[in-house]
């Protein structure tokens, strides 16, 4: 017999993230830092919405399902847009009705954007599916190199090549894999906040409970979760900044930016071979780079898997405009009007980036948005 128990983030307990670790180490699909319970409970701390369910089959605990709640009963993946990876944390996800866990949840709807598309019982709620590049670093640095080397031989030594002509230009590199020098995370915000406002995009990192995100991590790392804060040194100064998460097997490229300065010298791709050299050192056998194509995804990747986005929705008629809106998305996006519809949607970005900080920041006042720390004062 199924049961569902539902409790709050920071209701998990020891015992139910020693279980949680346990399910996610049967399956190797599951391995991406953003799926492990450790992020669950940081969400937690800095947002008072987090709620799991826990999944049981006689008595036994079988899996979870982490999510946020709005006004509408409608959820969301813990982290929203944040969270790279999504998933049911079960090794047996066909045995389960998603609808009849969202019944249990008290949710009309499930909305996700990066889920694990392997999962085969969301697979009649995907709208679309893309895939999320990885460099494979289970035979070592070297061995990856030798891979990409085989068909991307060109490319690569063009950027070995711009890494020694920085070198000698700018006195010198220097590669830290992690520091918690809290002077480099602003950095790192700044350099994204003037690239969104340069080109009007959505600014995720204006808001108070994704920078306490960043912090909170940084300064509770763990044996099996972690944030890395890299940095690429030209000189003295930082050319790249990247945040990333890491689990005992996987690392997952949350944030990265660029020194303007050294735009040229395509820091980006210099920073990642570095970091992939650190990271295979410490047994890391893949770093994500997210889902969606785009040429530095595709120069440094190794495989991919595949990611979905869609909807689990309750009231069907609701459930099929979605779906019609979003295949005739993907449509347009295929055909001869791909073009005419980017320079409108050009044009609209900035007032689409008004209306998401509204919303973000109406969901923050909403939940009463925590800070770390701030529920104990």
């Amino acid at each position: 017999m199924q049961q569902i128990d539902l409790i709050r983030g920071e209701e998990l307990t020891a015992a139910l993230k020693l279980r949680w670790d346990q399910i996610l180490r049967q399956d190797e699909l599951l391995h991406s830092p953003f799926l492990r319970p450790e992020f669950a409970e940081a969400v937690a701390a800095v947002r008072d919405d987090v709620e799991i369910a826990v999944l049981k089959e006689c008595g036994e605990i079988r899996g979870f399902f982490p999510f946020h709640r709005d006004h509408f009963n409608v959820g969301t993946p813990v982290g929203g847009h944040l969270s790279n990876q999504q998933a049911l944390i079960t090794t047996t996800p066909d045995d389960w009705d998603i609808r009849k866990i969202l019944g249990g949840c008290n949710l009309s709807a499930w909305n996700f954007d990066n889920l694990v598309a392997s999962q085969t019982a969301f697979e009649n709620y995907h709208y679309f599916t893309e895939p999320c590049h990885f460099l494979d670093l289970s035979r070592g640095y070297d061995g990856y190199v030798e891979q990409r080397c085989q068909c991307k031989a060109k490319h690569f030594m063009e950027i070995f090549r711009k890494e020694r002509k920085l070198a000698r230009e700018a006195g010198g590199l220097r590669f830290e894999l992690h520091t918690d020098d809290v002077c480099v995370l602003q950095t790192l915000l700044d350099w994204k906040t003037n690239r969104c406002e340069h080109s009007g995009t959505f600014n995720l990192f204006a808001f108070n409970w994704t920078t306490a995100l960043l912090g909170h991590i940084l300064e509770n790392p763990s044996e099996r979760f972690a944030g890395l804060l890299s940095v690429l040194y030209a000189g003295d100064e930082p050319a790249a900044i990247s945040y990333d998460l890491v689990s005992e097997s996987a690392a997952d490229g949350w944030l990265i930016a660029f020194n303007p300065k050294f735009s040229k010298y395509s820091t980006g791709f210099i920073c990642a071979l570095k970091k992939a050299k650190a990271l295979a050192a410490r047994g890391i056998q893949k770093l994500y780079l997210g889902r969606g194509k785009g040429r530095y995804k595709e120069l440094l990747s190794s495989s991919s898997v595949m990611l979905a986005e869609g909807t689990v929705d309750c009231n069907l008629v609701r459930g099929t405009g979605k779906r019609v809106w979003t295949k005739t998305r993907e449509w347009i996006r295929a055909s001869p009007l791909r073009n005419p519809a980017k320079q409108i949607k050009r044009l609209l970005e900035p007032l689409e980036s008004r209306r998401l900080s509204a919303v973000e920041t109406k969901l923050s006042t909403d939940h009463d948005t925590l800070t770390p720390g701030s529920q104990n004062q």
